[in-house]
């Protein structure tokens, strides 16, 4: 059995409206199809864990500049019905919030996928790290 690797973004955004209303799986789709989700999975070692995605807050922004807080009722709802045994906090707002409400968690920390400056060495070290915990820790 993998190890579960929680990946913690800020917030989700999309350009318009809603047409049918907030739906999980539709935005986990377009996670991974949008750069974001392209660039994360630069960094994710999917043959080490088994891997669940959350924003830090729910609230859906309509750029992608939005940023709301971190929502902790959220947090620690996802935290204890995924358990996971690594979080990699993506951006600021997740980093603050994991630090705040879950430090005896392993948590690694990384720019948001999105961040212009990201490159793919740093998407390659947050790899090895995780595949590195992986290895020593499961």
């Amino acid at each position: 059995m993998k190890p579960v690797l929680l990946v913690v973004l800020q917030c989700p955004w999309r350009k318009g409206p809603l047409a049918n209303g907030w739906n999980s799986r539709v935005w986990v789709k377009m996670l991974w199809l949008s750069h974001t989700g392209k660039r994360l999975r630069e960094a994710l070692p999917l043959e080490f864990y088994e891997v669940k995605v959350c924003n830090a807050n729910p609230s859906l922004a309509d750029s992608p500049d939005g940023v709301f807080p971190p929502d902790l009722r959220h947090l620690r709802r996802v935290l204890g019905r995924v358990q996971p045994d690594v979080v990699l906090a993506c951006g600021k707002v997740a980093q603050g919030a994991i630090a705040q409400i879950a430090p005896a968690i392993t948590t690694v920390e990384m720019s948001h996928p999105a961040h212009r400056l990201l490159s793919k060495q740093t998407t390659a070290e947050i790899k090895a790290r995780l595949v590195a915990l992986a290895i020593e820790t499961f």
